[in-house]
């Protein structure tokens, strides 16, 4: 549930910045969910990362290889993306959107996840899945020491090594490398988890959500001009919140969270909502500039194109998303079985 409330807080990020065009005087409401729903990107590396960690270390060492556990999530990732790449293609073929950052040298870097400036990126969240990666070779490079402790010291320090020196690479220092040491926050949780200890966290949970209201009074003085705090200070007062946000919900009686199936969708249309409501937002520019909207009617149209992008975000799930895994899970489950037979 978790990855869907991560992927709302992104895509209304960017649909609160778009329609905040609009606006002559927009609310600080929609000024402030302009800048703050970006913290779902950080909710999504503590999350990845607790997934990554507690799915390898929770199961029998000779029962996968590190390569087919590679290959789950290079499918997880890679064959949506790519489609959502090549609809944002369409749309700047089609002179729907401004292709003026579009060039092949950019494109052929997207296809690959390359790093690159996030200002040449067909899909905005591109740099995202780029950090994603080299989190997971790095975790990976890791498994050979067959030991929790180690893997989890080893990730920490190569990904603090990345944050640091990654800033004197602008194709990743654009992109707030930094934010890569939050992936350990998630290994720390699951590390916990698989070792039997419980946290108690109400009263960090509280602390951490005074300092995200804090960080705009000492990082963001004028939220409207000023949409991006330090990489650091965004590792501190965005990452750190996350990771208590993702500790307490793993403290919730299972008695006491929604439903599972209602979990599930939300969960796993959560991918499918972070790729493509990108191509929405191209939309909403567009509705923007031929409507030319005013006072409630920006509102109605917000709220019209929102619901528009969680409807296809779901039937992208179900009929592309969920069939893609279904189809490469029992391919490399094959290929295991076969592994493990001869």
């Amino acid at each position: 549930m978790l990855r869907g409330v991560a992927a709302t807080l992104v895509m209304l990020c960017h649909f609160c910045w778009t329609f905040s065009q609009a606006y002559s005087e927009p609310s600080t409401i929609q000024i402030y969910m302009a800048v703050y729903g970006a913290i779902g990107v950080d909710l999504f590396f503590v999350i990845s990362g607790f997934v990554i960690f507690y799915a390898w270390f929770s199961r029998d060492f000779g029962s996968t290889r590190v390569s087919d556990f590679l290959r789950r999530r290079v499918a997880r990732i890679l064959p949506l993306y790519w489609i959502a790449l090549l609809a944002t293609v369409v749309m700047y073929a089609l002179g729907y959107r401004s292709g003026d950052n579009l060039t092949l040298n950019s494109m052929i870097l997207d296809i690959f996840l390359i790093p690159h400036t996030v200002y040449d990126s067909a899909v905005g969240v591109s740099w995202t899945l780029t950090f994603e990666f080299i989190f997971y070779l790095i975790f990976c490079a890791t498994l050979f020491l067959r030991s929790q402790t180690s893997s989890l010291a080893f990730t920490t320090v190569a990904l603090g090594v990345l944050a640091v020196a990654g800033q004197a690479i602008p194709a990743l220092a654009v992109n707030d490398i930094p934010v890569v040491v939050e992936f350990t926050f998630g290994m720390v949780l699951a590390h916990l988890v698989l070792k039997g200890r419980r946290l108690k966290t109400s009263g960090f949970l509280l602390v951490s959500m005074f300092l995200v209201t804090l960080a705009p009074v000492l990082f963001l003085p004028d939220l409207f001009n000023s949409v991006a705090i330090s990489p650091w200070a965004r590792v501190i007062f965005w990452g750190v919140p996350s990771a208590v946000v993702v500790g307490s919900m793993l403290q919730v009686p299972d008695t006491q969270k929604i439903p599972q199936k209602i979990c599930m969708l939300l969960g796993g249309a959560s991918y499918s909502l972070y790729l493509f409501h990108y191509f929405f937002v191209y939309v909403a520019e567009m509705a923007i500039r031929i409507l030319a909207p005013t006072g409630f009617q920006i509102l109605l149209l917000e709220i019209f194109i929102i619901a528009v992008t969680l409807v296809f975000s779901i039937a992208v799930y179900l009929a592309l998303d969920l069939p893609i895994q279904r189809y490469f899970s029992s391919r490399v489950r094959r290929q295991a079985l076969a592994f493990r037979g001869g």
